[in-house]
């Protein structure tokens, strides 16, 4: 099972060209089972479709995930509020022998870290419908430091470019409330492969978390921090293998 996150910048790089090709080119290639699109638009996204293959688009507002999975199914997207515009959509996969997983394609707010702790407050409230031991990855741009990625000198160098730039603060909040709540990094679970990066600020701020749930019913084999340049982020990708119970090796005897 290989799932992807990409935050598309609108089909443009970081000088302002438009790459929809390159991009639908790197996917083509990568061939991703699950794709989650951040900052997407709609004009875009019929030709993104259209070449790649997707047989199936959730989409809510400028977030989206692709698939071409059977029957997988969306979950109720959230509500619009005056004061709330949500930007995250949530899928389950059904995995046959009774098992299943839910996606949820994530987009956090770029400024601060309490209105990203507001967004998480408020997809979990969303997903309070799911069983307490559901499966979940959450993926996507989380626009969030994790302080434990960056050595002490490059941590350092990347608060005093932050603070000439009058920016919010390296934090750590969301990615201390993601792993209290059971969640783990997948790419730090294969020990941080280079590079750290996954902006044109050389930080790491994309992720694909996993819980503790979903540990139990695939391995993460393999993750990359893709260098494509074709938008202002790289690709993330996971490659997760099928944990064999002896009921799943019994069923694959039978095949």
């Amino acid at each position: 099972m290989r799932i992807m996150t990409y935050n598309v910048h609108v089909w443009y790089d970081n000088d302002g060209q438009f790459k929809l090709q390159e991009m639908i080119d790197l996917i083509k290639l990568l061939k991703p089972d699950l794709l989650c699109l951040q900052e997407i638009t709609k004009h875009g996204l019929t030709e993104f479709v259209k070449q790649t293959g997707f047989t199936k688009v959730f989409k809510y507002h400028s977030v989206a995930i692709l698939t071409n999975i059977e029957n997988v199914e969306e979950l109720s997207p959230p509500s619009n509020t005056r004061n709330y515009y949500p930007r995250f959509a949530t899928v389950k996969v059904p995995l046959g022998d009774g098992k299943e997983f839910f996606l949820t394609c994530v987009h956090l707010d770029y400024k601060v870290e309490t209105n990203r702790m507001k967004e998480i407050k408020q997809i979990k409230k969303h997903l309070s419908c799911l069983n307490a031991d559901a499966a979940q990855v959450w993926a996507g741009d989380f626009n969030a430091l994790t302080l434990e990625d960056y050595s002490d000198v490059v941590l350092n160098e990347i608060t005093s470019v932050r603070r000439k730039n009058n920016w919010e603060m390296p934090k750590n909040d969301v990615s201390t409330t993601m792993k209290a709540d059971g969640f783990e990094c997948s790419w730090a679970l294969v020990d941080r492969p280079p590079p750290v990066s996954t902006c044109r600020f050389d930080t790491h701020i994309d992720y694909i978390y996993i819980n503790q749930d979903f540990r139990k019913i695939f391995e993460v084999t393999k993750v990359e921090h893709h260098g494509s340049t074709a938008s202002d982020h790289s690709p993330v990708i996971a490659d997760f293998k099928l944990i064999q119970t002896d009921d799943t090796e019994e069923e694959s005897g039978d095949q």
